[in-house]
């Protein structure tokens, strides 16, 4: 992560809800698994080779983090 990206990192807290209205995540039509509502794409395999392909700036990894969700944007490995 470069400098200027980091000085314009900003914590944002809202409803889950308020994410998929605002962000509208979708189903890819070549992932292979069920996963956050069809919205997710596995961590492995080809979905994560589908994932790479992707702009990084599209892509969002949802972490279950003790009983709160936390939403970063991009994916670890997907910009590399």
């Amino acid at each position: 992560m470069g400098m200027a990206m980091i000085a314009n990192h900003r914590t944002l807290v809202f409803h889950e809800d308020v994410f998929y209205e605002y962000f509208k995540p979708y189903r890819h039509p070549l992932s292979h698994h069920d996963i956050w509502g069809g919205h997710g794409l596995e961590t492995y395999g080809e979905d994560f080779d589908l994932v790479r392909a992707l702009d990084p700036l599209c892509v969002w990894t949802v972490v279950d983090a003790d009983r709160t969700v936390v939403i970063h944007c991009a994916s670890p490995g997907v910009a590399s």
